[in-house]
């Protein structure tokens, strides 16, 4: 028996909700051996999604962030 068929075999018993968190592992896995982790052209997943990105937002954060190091060093 291969090891797919045994895992066939496993699957079809697993109560659902267990199928769901093993269907979650095995795309994983799966997503870590693909040949090309990033589309062509990526060099991160921030780079992957960038353009989701609001920019007032990311303006806000940058404009948190240097007010914290402000503060913190300020402080030192």
């Amino acid at each position: 028996m291969t090891a797919t068929q045994k895992l066939k075999e496993q699957v079809e018993r697993l109560p659902e909700p267990l199928a769901r968190e093993v269907l979650d592992f095995l795309l994983f896995v799966a997503n870590r051996h693909r040949e090309v982790p990033f589309p062509p052209g990526r060099e991160s997943m921030r780079g992957s999604l960038g353009h989701r990105a609001d920019p007032e937002k990311l303006k806000q954060e940058a404009g948190a962030w240097e007010k914290a190091n402000l503060e913190k060093h300020a402080s030192d």
